[in-house]
C-alpha cells in the first residue's frame, strides 16, 4: 500500500488542505486533523505550505576579502508576516547548510547557496607605494592599485556581482582619490557608503578584469587606520 512518508497518509486518501491567513502582525495556518507527537524529545517538522517565487541567481565576489565566489538567490519577500528563524538551503537536491532569516530586517530576500568552484578569482597588487606629498612634503601619501581577474568555467552564462569597499575618509584632513576601470554601475551599494558594485553577465570561458586604484593623502602627524 502506498503512503506519504511525511504524513503517513494513504495514497488513496484525499490530501489535507492547510488554510493560510495573513493578519497585520502574523501569518497563521489552520491544519485539519491531528498529529501524534512522540514523548522522546525528538524534533518534528510538519510541512504547512509550499511557495514558488521567482529569484535572480548571481555569483557574488568580494575579491579584497576572499577569492571564493558565492552563489546567491535574490527575490522579493514572500507575502505574509514571518517570524525570524533558520532556513534550510538545498541546491540541486543537495543540502548546502542553513542561514538565519529575519524577514522583518530586510526589504528583500537574499539567500546564500554555497561556493561556486567554477568561478576562478585572483587578485594582483599592481601599485603599492608610501611616500610624501604636498608642499615641502608636509603630507603622507599612500598609493595602491589592485587588479581583480574573474574567469568562468561554466558552460552557460552567469550573472556576476563584484563588490569593492573603497576607503572612506572620516576627516576633512584626509583625501581619497579613486579610479575604477571599468566604471562600476552602482555606488553606495545597498546604501553602504563607499561600496561599489559591478553587475554584468559572465559568458562561458570568459575572463573579466577590474581595477581599483586609490591615492590617500593625510597629515604627517596623523595616524590613519584601516588603509588597504
Amino acid at each position: 500500500m502506498l503512503a506519504d512518508k511525511a504524513t503517513g497518509a494513504r495514497a488513496d486518501e484525499p490530501a489535507q488542505i492547510v488554510a493560510q491567513f495573513h493578519t497585520q502582525f502574523t501569518t497563521e495556518f489552520e491544519v485539519p486533523g491531528k498529529v501524534d507527537l512522540a514523548a522522546d524529545g525528538r524534533q518534528v517538522n510538519v510541512s504547512l505550505t509550499k511557495q514558488s517565487i521567482p529569484v535572480k541567481q548571481r555569483v557574488r565576489v568580494v575579491p579584497r576579502h576572499d577569492s571564493a565566489a558565492m552563489v546567491t538567490a535574490d527575490a522579493e519577500l514572500p507575502e505574509g508576516v514571518w517570524i525570524p528563524g533558520d532556513a534550510q538551503l538545498y541546491r540541486d537536491g543537495s543540502y548546502i547548510g542553513s542561514t538565519f532569516w529575519n524577514a522583518q530586517a530586510k526589504e528583500k530576500l537574499v539567500l546564500p547557496f554555497g561556493r561556486d568552484d567554477r568561478i576562478q578569482v585572483s587578485t594582483n597588487r599592481t601599485k603599492n607605494r608610501t611616500g610624501s606629498a604636498g608642499f615641502v612634503g608636509q603630507r603622507n601619501e599612500r598609493q595602491i592599485a589592485d587588479l581583480y581577474t574573474v574567469t568562468s568555467r561554466h558552460k552557460v552564462p552567469v550573472e556576476l556581482l563584484l563588490l569593492e569597499a573603497a576607503p572612506v575618509p572620516v576627516s576633512d584632513q584626509i583625501n581619497v582619490e579613486v579610479a575604477f576601470e571599468p566604471k562600476p554601475k552602482v555606488r553606495d551599494w545597498e546604501e553602504k557608503r563607499g561600496v561599489v558594485a559591478w553587475e554584468q553577465s559572465l559568458l562561458p570561458g570568459e575572463t573579466l578584469t577590474f581595477v581599483a586604484d586609490y591615492t590617500i593623502t593625510y597629515p604627517k602627524d596623523a595616524a590613519v587606520i584601516g588603509l588597504p
